[in-house]
Protein backbone atom coordinates (compact mmCIF):
# COMPACT_ATOMS: atom_id res chain seq x y z
CA UNK A 1 0.00 0.00 0.00
CA UNK A 2 1.38 3.46 -1.05
CA UNK A 3 -1.13 5.58 0.23
CA UNK A 4 -4.68 5.27 2.13
CA UNK A 5 -7.68 7.35 0.24
CA UNK A 6 -10.66 7.58 -0.55
CA UNK A 7 -10.59 9.05 -4.24
CA UNK A 8 -9.34 5.65 -6.76
CA UNK A 9 -7.76 2.84 -6.52
CA UNK A 10 -4.70 2.22 -7.71
CA UNK A 11 -3.50 -1.60 -8.58
CA UNK A 12 -0.10 -2.49 -8.68
CA UNK A 13 1.40 -5.88 -10.80
CA UNK A 14 4.76 -7.02 -9.60
CA UNK A 15 6.29 -8.24 -12.62
CA UNK A 16 10.00 -8.67 -11.26
CA UNK A 17 11.63 -11.57 -9.70
CA UNK A 18 13.25 -11.88 -6.24
CA UNK A 19 16.87 -11.74 -6.64
CA UNK A 20 17.09 -11.06 -10.43
CA UNK A 21 17.73 -8.24 -12.97
CA UNK A 22 15.65 -6.34 -15.22
CA UNK A 23 14.48 -8.15 -18.17
CA UNK A 24 14.25 -11.68 -16.42
CA UNK A 25 10.62 -10.83 -16.33
CA UNK A 26 10.33 -11.32 -20.21
CA UNK A 27 11.97 -14.34 -19.84
CA UNK A 28 11.08 -16.69 -22.35
CA UNK A 29 12.12 -20.06 -20.56
CA UNK A 30 9.75 -19.05 -18.14
CA UNK A 31 6.12 -19.78 -19.67
CA UNK A 32 3.90 -17.69 -18.96
CA UNK A 33 6.95 -15.04 -18.91
CA UNK A 34 5.89 -12.82 -15.09
CA UNK A 35 4.92 -10.05 -18.01
CA UNK A 36 2.62 -12.39 -19.63
CA UNK A 37 0.42 -11.92 -16.34
CA UNK A 38 -0.06 -8.41 -16.38
CA UNK A 39 -2.93 -6.93 -17.82
CA UNK A 40 -2.43 -3.51 -20.38
CA UNK A 41 -1.43 -1.12 -17.02
CA UNK A 42 -1.84 3.00 -17.00
CA UNK A 43 1.74 3.40 -16.25
CA UNK A 44 4.78 0.85 -15.57
CA UNK A 45 7.17 1.41 -13.52
CA UNK A 46 10.53 -0.05 -13.56
CA UNK A 47 12.14 -0.04 -9.94
CA UNK A 48 15.82 -2.63 -10.26
CA UNK A 49 18.82 -1.73 -8.72
CA UNK A 50 20.16 -3.25 -6.28
CA UNK A 51 20.77 -6.89 -7.98
CA UNK A 52 22.09 -4.92 -11.28
CA UNK A 53 24.80 -3.83 -9.29
CA UNK A 54 26.63 -6.95 -10.85
CA UNK A 55 27.42 -5.33 -14.50
CA UNK A 56 31.00 -4.84 -15.66
CA UNK A 57 32.00 -1.08 -15.54
CA UNK A 58 35.26 -1.66 -18.73
CA UNK A 59 36.97 1.40 -18.19
CA UNK A 60 34.76 3.10 -15.76
CA UNK A 61 32.09 3.10 -18.94
CA UNK A 62 28.46 2.84 -18.03
CA UNK A 63 27.47 1.76 -21.18
CA UNK A 64 26.74 -2.48 -20.52
CA UNK A 65 24.37 -1.15 -17.36
CA UNK A 66 22.60 1.43 -19.34
CA UNK A 67 22.05 -0.61 -21.91
CA UNK A 68 20.49 -3.14 -19.60
CA UNK A 69 18.04 -0.35 -18.46
CA UNK A 70 17.35 0.90 -21.69
CA UNK A 71 16.54 -2.91 -23.20
CA UNK A 72 13.93 -3.27 -20.11
CA UNK A 73 12.51 0.40 -21.29
CA UNK A 74 12.06 -1.33 -25.04
CA UNK A 75 10.37 -4.69 -24.09
CA UNK A 76 7.82 -2.74 -22.29
CA UNK A 77 7.64 -0.43 -25.03
CA UNK A 78 7.28 -3.29 -27.11
CA UNK A 79 4.54 -5.32 -25.29
CA UNK A 80 2.49 -2.65 -24.00
CA UNK A 81 2.83 0.28 -26.67
CA UNK A 82 1.96 3.73 -25.64
CA UNK A 83 1.73 3.14 -22.13
CA UNK A 84 3.78 6.04 -19.80
CA UNK A 85 6.62 4.86 -17.90
CA UNK A 86 8.27 5.24 -14.96
CA UNK A 87 11.43 4.37 -13.40
CA UNK A 88 12.86 4.54 -9.83
CA UNK A 89 16.37 4.74 -9.01
CA UNK A 90 16.72 3.13 -5.68
CA UNK A 91 18.12 3.90 -2.37
CA UNK A 92 21.84 3.89 -1.90
CA UNK A 93 23.84 1.50 0.28
CA UNK A 94 24.21 2.87 3.28
CA UNK A 95 27.97 1.87 4.19
CA UNK A 96 29.15 2.31 0.54
CA UNK A 97 29.10 3.67 -3.05
CA UNK A 98 28.09 0.45 -4.21
CA UNK A 99 25.36 1.44 -5.68
CA UNK A 100 26.07 4.06 -7.65
CA UNK A 101 27.33 3.14 -11.12
CA UNK A 102 23.33 1.38 -11.42
CA UNK A 103 21.81 4.81 -10.41
CA UNK A 104 24.53 6.61 -12.87
CA UNK A 105 23.18 4.12 -15.62
CA UNK A 106 19.60 5.03 -14.99
CA UNK A 107 20.24 8.72 -14.74
CA UNK A 108 22.32 8.55 -18.28
CA UNK A 109 19.41 6.82 -19.42
CA UNK A 110 17.04 8.99 -18.19
CA UNK A 111 19.05 12.26 -19.95
CA UNK A 112 18.69 10.94 -23.39
CA UNK A 113 15.03 9.74 -23.22
CA UNK A 114 12.73 12.96 -22.20
CA UNK A 115 9.47 11.29 -22.13
CA UNK A 116 10.63 8.39 -19.55
CA UNK A 117 9.42 9.84 -16.08
CA UNK A 118 12.21 9.36 -13.28
CA UNK A 119 11.37 9.18 -9.73
CA UNK A 120 14.66 9.48 -7.57
CA UNK A 121 14.77 8.17 -4.61
CA UNK A 122 18.46 7.93 -4.46
CA UNK A 123 19.38 11.91 -4.08
CA UNK A 124 16.77 11.43 -1.10
CA UNK A 125 18.59 9.21 0.94
CA UNK A 126 21.52 11.14 0.10
CA UNK A 127 20.02 14.61 0.84
CA UNK A 128 19.02 12.91 4.26
CA UNK A 129 22.19 11.98 4.83
CA UNK A 130 21.69 8.44 4.41
CA UNK A 131 20.15 8.15 7.99
CA UNK A 132 20.63 5.13 9.91
CA UNK A 133 16.74 5.26 10.15
CA UNK A 134 16.01 5.28 6.68
CA UNK A 135 17.53 1.47 6.17
CA UNK A 136 16.40 -2.09 7.82
CA UNK A 137 17.89 -3.07 11.20
CA UNK A 138 16.92 -6.72 11.82
CA UNK A 139 17.91 -7.96 7.65
CA UNK A 140 20.25 -10.53 6.09
CA UNK A 141 21.51 -7.02 4.48
CA UNK A 142 20.76 -3.76 6.54
CA UNK A 143 22.96 -1.80 4.27
CA UNK A 144 20.94 -2.27 1.25
CA UNK A 145 17.22 -2.34 1.97
CA UNK A 146 15.17 0.08 3.41
CA UNK A 147 13.38 0.70 6.88
CA UNK A 148 9.74 -1.15 6.07
CA UNK A 149 6.63 -1.69 8.12
CA UNK A 150 9.36 -3.86 10.91
CA UNK A 151 8.68 -0.96 13.26
CA UNK A 152 10.55 1.34 11.14
CA UNK A 153 9.26 2.93 8.37
CA UNK A 154 11.25 6.19 7.25
CA UNK A 155 12.84 4.56 4.28
CA UNK A 156 9.72 3.24 2.69
CA UNK A 157 7.66 6.33 3.47
CA UNK A 158 10.76 8.41 2.07
CA UNK A 159 10.25 6.44 -1.13
CA UNK A 160 6.51 6.05 -1.45
CA UNK A 161 6.06 9.98 -1.42
CA UNK A 162 8.44 10.91 -4.23
CA UNK A 163 6.28 8.33 -6.28
CA UNK A 164 3.18 9.82 -5.29
CA UNK A 165 4.68 13.28 -6.07
CA UNK A 166 5.16 12.05 -9.26
CA UNK A 167 1.74 10.46 -9.42
CA UNK A 168 0.17 14.20 -8.67
CA UNK A 169 2.67 16.06 -11.08
CA UNK A 170 1.34 13.93 -13.69
CA UNK A 171 -2.36 14.88 -12.99
CA UNK A 172 -1.54 18.09 -14.00
CA UNK A 173 0.18 17.40 -16.56
CA UNK A 174 0.17 14.06 -18.43
CA UNK A 175 3.53 12.41 -19.12
CA UNK A 176 3.87 9.74 -21.55
CA UNK A 177 6.56 7.43 -23.12
CA UNK A 178 7.33 7.25 -26.51
CA UNK A 179 8.35 3.77 -27.66
CA UNK A 180 12.05 3.49 -28.03
CA UNK A 181 11.93 1.99 -31.61
CA UNK A 182 9.55 4.97 -32.88
CA UNK A 183 12.36 7.17 -31.85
Amino acid sequence: VIRNGTSQTIDFWLAALPAQVAGCMFEASRKPTAIDAIPKPDVAITHHGHNMSSFETPGSDLAIGRGLFWSVIGLISWQWKDVPQVITTQNPWRDNAGYDKVYNAILGVASVFPSLTIVDTHKLYIDAGKAPILYRTNDVSPVYHPSDTQGNDEGARLAAGALMASFRKAKKAAFSTVSWMEL
